[in-house]
């Protein structure tokens, strides 16, 4: 037992470092970006989960439960998220709904690959549906009850969220291969998001004590790092004219994003539990290049330009929890669950020693922090592309367009609730064991900021799963359908436009001057439109007791 117990260490940390070169986890936290709920047996309750937290999800969910886990257990879990999402925008290639053009000035009519807005302006703008692969989300953690009042932990956590989405498809003509396309002709959705690649480790750790025998409280600290790439059509100019588009792809990474998880339990009689939590996620603060290729639809880019040291800045969501559950005992609850599994030779745990549970979780989520996502450019010292040490791009006229300091992308998130409700029943004490749920989210984003890098939309969920014990070996499964509220979006509502530099330049020099700013021509609306999605998520957890 002595040698085992000197190797999980080891082999913890050898597994996390594979799991995080190797798998692609999300970039989401919590709230309007993470779905419920990470975790296999929490999965299958609807992620009402916290204060039950029998397993070593315990160091993301209460990590004060760390002092009820029994002996050493090591848990390696993970979702794959089937992400079924599809955006379909108003109006005409050539005209909005309102009968509004898309594209003005000089650059209407130009040649390019896919002909022009002239040709296209009568078709209706198709459906884009995600064809991003599936996502997994992998758990790998080691929980230790030291002493009676006392567990550690140590794990890598991955929030439940998509990671990769693809909106469009790669078209192949004249020997050139073009990114964001649908049908034959640039996509409707390429202002908004071409493709997105989020991923995300945290490596924990994690301390629950016991200081009473109906107290516990507890502390987990994560410190991750991500790595970001987000393609998008931008503009130099106004309009939407095919020749005009400047795809751009912003890869950047943050090494330290910190995470703290704090939690306190209380049990004020044998069969309820309350628990009472709080997570507070860093802000994504992350640097690399943006790459821009103008004249992107044309037979031949304009250019290709580079510029390192560009930051993202994305705030993250904190979040409050309230968690209530009444279990049917079948034994009193003991203070020294490892001496009582010596004695009986069995993992004593809830499952082995509850009939039944329900619990109920309410979740503040604090989503207003998600005001707007901002790219900072730094400044350039010289060279071709830099005048008054700003960047510059050659326009789809061939005409030099200065870069703006910064590119916003409005959010404007809102606060959610969110409410879990789910339970067990064991079939077979200690063997067997069936759990369903059900979770329920408000909206979480300001009516006309809807954006297809995430859908923090109205939605509710059925769970439902199971776990067998198989000597020291708990093999977990869950399944859970997620519908999501239809959004439409009209051109009135919708808040989002082009990224364009001309418009961003006009803004800066209007500073101050509010009539000046009046008269400012902004690039098109390009968020407004119906959006549909869902989600199915397939879960499989492998837990070992050491006894």
């Amino acid at each position: 037992m002595k040698r085992v117990l000197e190797l999980i260490p080891a082999t913890a940390v050898i597994v996390v470092s594979f799991l995080v070169v190797m798998l692609d986890a999300p970039v989401a936290h919590a709230g309007g970006l993470e779905i419920p709920a990470p975790g296999t047996q929490a999965l299958g309750r609807g992620g009402a989960f916290v204060a039950r937290a029998d397993d070593p999800m315990a160091l993301y969910y209460n990590p004060a439960n760390l002092a009820d886990l029994p002996g050493v257990q090591l848990t390696l879990q993970s979702h794959l998220i089937f992400y079924d999402a599809c955006f379909e925008r108003t109006g005409t290639y050539g005209e909005d709904a309102g009968g509004r053009p898309r594209a003005s000035g000089p650059a209407f009519g130009a040649d390019s690959a896919f002909g022009t807005l002239d040709d296209a302006d009568r078709m209706m703008q198709p459906r884009v549906c995600n064809s991003g692969p599936v996502g997994p989300t992998p758990e790998l953690i080691l929980t230790w009850r030291v002493l009676p009042e006392l567990g550690l932990s140590i794990g890598l956590v991955a929030p439940a969220a998509v990671g990769h989405t693809v909106w469009g498809e790669d078209d192949t003509r004249g020997g050139r291969t073009y990114r964001g396309t649908t049908n034959g002709l640039p996509s409707p959705s390429r202002y908004n998001l071409i493709e997105e690649q989020l991923l995300i480790a945290f490596p924990t750790i994690g301390v629950g004590y016991a200081p009473h025998p109906r107290v516990r409280v507890g502390l987990a600290f994560g410190s991750g790092f991500g790595f970001f790439d987000f393609d998008t059509m931008t503009r130099a100019s106004r309009g939407e004219e095919f020749a005009g588009d400047v795809y751009s792809e912003l890869s950047a990474s943050d090494k330290f994003i910190p995470r703290i998880t704090a939690s306190v339990h209380a049990v004020p009689h044998d069969n309820l539990d309350v628990t009472l939590g709080f997570i507070w996620t860093d802000d994504v603060r992350a640097e690399g290049d943006l790459k821009l290729t103008t004249g992107y639809y044309r037979d031949t880019p304009l250019q290709e330009l580079t510029i390192p040291g560009v930051t993202l800045d994305a705030p993250q969501p904190w979040q409050a929890y309230l968690a209530v559950r009444y279990a049917d005992r079948i034994t009193p609850r003991t203070r020294d669950a490892n001496a009582a599994s010596r004695l009986s030779g069995r993992v004593e745990d809830k499952m082995s020693n509850e009939r039944w549970d329900i619990e109920v979780d309410v979740q503040y989520e604090y989503n207003s922090r998600v005001d707007a996502f901002v790219a900072n450019l730094p400044n350039c010292d010289s060279g071709p592309n830099c005048s008054g040490g700003r960047w510059e791009v050659l326009a789809d006229t061939g005409l030099p367009a200065t870069l703006p300091p910064d590119i916003i992308l409005p959010h404007q998130w809102k606060d959610q609730l969110s409410l879990r409700v789910g339970g067990d029943y064991n079939i077979v004490p200690g063997l067997v064991a069936a759990r369903l749920g059900f979770s329920y989210e408000t909206r979480g984003v300001t009516e006309g900021f809807q954006q297809l890098d995430f859908l923090p939309f109205q939605r509710f969920g059925l769970h439902l799963g199971g776990t067998v014990r198989l000597g020291n070996f708990d093999i977990s499964i869950a399944y859970a359908h997620l519908f999501q509220s239809t959004v439409t979006v009209t051109e009135d509502q919708a808040q989002v436009r082009q990224v364009t530099a001309t418009a961003r330049i006009e803004e800066i020099a209007c500073e101050g001057d509010p009539d000046c700013e009046s008269t400012i021509e902004r690039g098109t609306v390009v968020n407004a439109g119906r959006y549909t999605s869902s989600y199915n998520l397939v879960s499989l957890g492998l837990t070992y007791h050491f006894q």
